[in-house]
């Protein structure tokens, strides 16, 4: 038989290191399990697309704070008075 002290620190270190993968598995998808993904996909020619992301809620004073952003398809704006660059 092996060396009983060296098999227990072997399987201490591999419990470990399985410990830690495990950790970085779940934190690799926090992401996926604390947001809500809503999708509606337009056959239209001309549509906007708008990606909402939402970057603060505080449900103690009932606020959200969210980034906005739209991006024309198609044919839509492309006239003489609408600018084709974004205006920041």
């Amino acid at each position: 038989m092996c060396n009983r002290p060296m098999l227990l620190k072997i399987d201490f270190v591999l419990a470990i290191l399985a410990l830690y993968v495990g950790v970085l598995v779940r934190g690799s998808t926090k992401i996926a399990r604390r947001s809500l993904q809503l999708r509606d996909e337009s056959l239209a020619q001309d549509r906007v697309a708008v990606s909402v992301v939402v970057t603060k809620v505080n449900p103690a004073t009932q606020e959200l704070s969210a980034h906005l952003a739209f991006c024309l398809v198609g044919n839509i704006a492309k006239d003489e008075v609408t600018p084709q660059a974004d205006m920041h």
